[in-house]
This record gives C-alpha cells, structure tokens and sequence, in this order.
C-alpha cells in the first residue's frame, strides 16, 4: 500500500509540474503561504477581540478598534508606487533589461521617503489636536492618546518605505522568498 500511494503521489507530482512548472509552483507556493498568513490573521483578530473588549471596557476597546482600522487603511498610503514597481519591475526582468531594475528602486524609494516625510510633517500639526476628543475618551486621557497617535504615525511613516521590498522581490519573479 505504501509503495501504491509513494507511486500516485509521484505521478501527480509529475503531472503538477508538466502543467504549470517551476515558476507555476513557486506562484503556487507563495501564494498558498498568503492564503494561510490572511486566514491565521483573521482567526488572530476573531480570537483576540473579546479579550481586549474585556481586558480595556468598551471606551477603550473604540479608541483601540479606531487605532487598529487607521493602520490598516494607511496601507494604501504608498498611493500604488509599490504595484507599480512590481509592475515595472516585473516588466523589465521579461524583457532581460536588468540595467533599469535599480534605477526603478532607487526612485521608488525617492518617493515613499517624500510621502514618509509628508506624514512626519504631519505630526507637527498632530500635537495640536484633541485626540482624546477624536477617539471618544475623557480629557484624563489626553497625554495617553497623544503618544499612541504618535507612535502610530510614526509606525505608518517608517512603514511606508520599508513595505516595498516585498514588491521588488515580487517583481523579480522571487516570490517573496
């Protein structure tokens, strides 16, 4: 029996590889372990969030909810330089022009780091707004909500450049790998 199945196994192997090829197996692959990380971080925020409901009250839990949407809708804040040169990238490794690969870089980078500073220009302007008001806590509360913006925008702006290596290593065909 075991040889049976070392046998079925070897011929679907086969077949798997004569379908869609090694760079078929490697988008197989790369996108199989996304697939896993997005389903283990939905079962991650389903699982924690009656537990920080609980541990921090329902002001609290808003306030950190708000906190939590703001990251991940920053995620967009690249305003689509990153896909673009995945794209560019990608392009230029079809068509063997390696020569233009870090010239791309090297301006993507040029540009997350203006938006980063855009963001950190941002911040000056921050301080000044009541941001206890803004995520529905009491003025006691005012220092605490200050530094957690803070250190949000800070995460976003540092996160802005160093988000793009993923799409370069796309864009050479690594997979993310």
């Amino acid at each position: 029996m075991r040889e049976f199945l070392r046998h079925k196994s070897a011929i679907v192997t086969r077949t798997i590889d004569e379908l869609i090829g090694h760079r078929g197996q490697r988008i197989l692959k790369t996108g199989s372990w996304a697939l896993i990380s997005k389903i283990c971080a939905a079962i991650n925020l389903f699982v924690c969030v009656p537990f920080v409901l609980e541990g921090l009250g329902p002001n609290y839990f808003g306030a950190w909810a708000t906190v939590v949407s703001i990251v991940t809708l920053t995620n967009f804040l690249d305003f689509g330089i990153g896909n673009g040169a995945l794209n560019q990238i990608a392009s230029a490794v079809g068509e063997n022009n390696l020569k233009v690969i870090p010239a791309i870089i090297r301006s993507t980078y040029q540009f997350a780091m203006r938006i980063s500073f855009c963001i950190i220009l941002f911040l000056v302007v921050a301080v000044f707004i009541p941001w206890y008001k803004v995520l529905g806590l009491t003025q006691t509360d005012s220092l605490l909500s200050l530094i957690s913006v803070t250190i949000v925008i800070v995460s976003v702006a540092i996160n802005i450049p160093l988000g793009l290596s993923i799409k370069f290593q796309l864009g050479l065909g690594n997979g993310g790998t």
